[in-house]
Order: structure tokens, then C-alpha cells, then sequence
């Protein structure tokens, strides 16, 4: 009669690797709680239901005059705290400045939609009006931000008093590669690997750099180096279970259109 040991305890090493490999994720991932109202309402900072559900901002500064404002839009992966040093900055010298998490990232709602350039657009479109901005505003974008402020400047010309981009990344898009195809696999390996660096500043000497600029020239202006800080925070936001995470790879037939950052 042959042994059965031998399967068995395949079989539980394959589990204990299945175990280890759970416990890893479980470990490294900061995100620890749940997106929903309770959560919210300890957050800072405001939120604004919009047609594809609520997001994440903070206005700040004097109202002025003319009712000018500084968008600050950030790359494709950090939520809004990467322009903490920027915003206070600006916010402090007087300008009127929002700040934002796009969808699928802080504490903005992760909607099962297309992740694509018209959802981006369409965000910013619909908490400008909420908002009551109405007139062009100043928008700064870093990273993929640049990108999609090109869009939304291509999009609604009339509502832009100036463009400023922070090492901007603006390519063709191209096709998604295979493990972009595998949410579960992407978020796994995202979390081991890449979410604990996401975060980097603008050095004070950028920041000072970009208060300058728009106190200056209405053309459009380009800041084409950012030195980051070094400091580093996590965002501690899970989203509700029935919605995707935030880790996830864009839907299929969507493209990059700028690096993860």
C-alpha cells in the first residue's frame, strides 16, 4: 500500500504558503479601515456628492474679488496630501486654493466605472460647479495631474486662466500589460511592493517658485522639476466591500496617460 504522507503534507505546505502570502498583504497594506459615512465624518477637509458619487476636497484661502482660484490636481496614484506644503503655502500668501482626491483614491468614492479621461474631466467639471467657481481658474497639476489638466484645458478652454505643471507626464497612451488585466494580482503585488513610496513634496524652493508664478503672467507656465522631500504619510482608507479598491488596474480597453505617481 502506498504512503499518503506525502500528499498530505504537500498539501499543507501549499496551504501554509496560501497562509503566508495572505499574511504578507494583510501586514503591509495601510489600509486599514472601511469608506463609508462614519468614516467621513472624522475626516478633514469636506465632501461633495457628484454624479459619480462623493469626493474628497479641501477649499482654502481668502475668497477674492474676482473669484479667482488655484486648482491643485495630483498624480495618478498619491491622494491630496501631497500638495500639504503647497496648499498651506498658497493658502497663507493669500490665494484661494482646491485641492481634491480624484476617484478611487483618499477618501474619494471608488465608483465601478471607466477610469479613463472624460471621468477625470467630468470630476473636476462637477465639483467646480458645486463649489460655485465659476470663473477661470489657475490650474496646477503634477505628474499625471499635467496630464489631465491638458484635458481639461483642451476640453473647457474658457474656464482656464493659466496652466503650471510640475514634472509633468504627458504620453501617448498605450495598451495595458498583462498584469494590469489582473486586478487581484495588481493590488497583491502593489501592496507588497510600491504603496508605502507613493508619497513625495514639492521641495519650499518649488513652492516658492510656483506663488511667484501665479502672481505673475496669465500665459501658461511650466515648473519642470520637483525635488521630493523625502516625508513620506499613508493613507489609512479602505473602501466599502462592494466597491472596487483603489488598488485595482483600470478597467479593460482603458489606458495609462501618465506614470503612477
Amino acid at each position: 500500500m502506498k504512503s499518503k504522507r506525502r500528499p498530505i503534507w504537500l498539501t499543507a505546505a501549499i496551504a501554509a504558503l496560501i497562509v503566508l502570502f495572505w499574511a504578507l498583504s494583510v501586514i503591509a497594506d495601510p489600509e486599514k479601515r472601511n469608506l463609508d459615512p462614519a468614516a467621513r465624518a472624522a475626516t478633514p477637509g469636506a465632501f461633495a456628492l457628484l454624479s459619480d458619487g462623493y469626493t474628497h476636497y479641501e477649499l482654502g484661502g481668502p475668497a477674492s474679488g474676482d473669484g479667482r482660484a488655484v486648482v491643485l490636481a495630483a498624480g495618478f496614484s498619491v491622494p491630496y496630501y501631497i500638495w500639504d506644503p503647497t496648499f498651506n503655502a498658497l493658502t497663507s500668501a493669500g490665494f484661494r486654493v482646491l485641492r481634491y482626491d480624484y476617484y478611487g483614491r483618499g477618501y474619494s468614492d471608488r465608483p465601478s466605472i471607466p477610469f479613463n479621461d472624460d471621468m477625470y474631466v467630468r470630476q473636476l467639471d462637477e465639483l467646480l460647479k458645486s463649489l460655485g467657481i465659476t470663473g477661470p481658474v489657475d490650474l496646477t497639476g503634477i505628474s499625471f495631474g499635467g496630464s489631465f489638466i491638458t484635458s481639461f484645458a483642451d476640453k473647457y478652454p474658457n474656464r482656464v486662466r493659466s496652466l503650471i505643471y510640475f514634472d509633468p507626464s504627458i504620453r501617448r497612451p498605450y495598451p495595458l500589460s498583462l498584469l494590469e488585466h489582473m486586478p487581484q494580482v495588481w493590488g497583491y503585488l502593489t501592496v507588497l511592493l510600491d504603496e508605502r513610496f507613493w508619497a513625495g513634496f514639492p521641495s519650499s524652493r518649488t513652492v516658492s517658485r510656483l506663488a511667484e508664478t501665479l502672481s505673475g503672467t496669465n500665459a501658461v507656465q511650466r515648473v519642470s522639476q520637483v525635488t521630493p522631500s523625502g516625508n513620506q504619510k499613508q493613507c489609512r482608507c479602505r473602501p466599502e466591500r462592494s466597491v472596487q479598491a483603489r488598488r485595482r488596474a483600470p478597467a479593460p480597453g482603458a489606458c495609462h496617460l501618465g506614470k503612477t505617481r
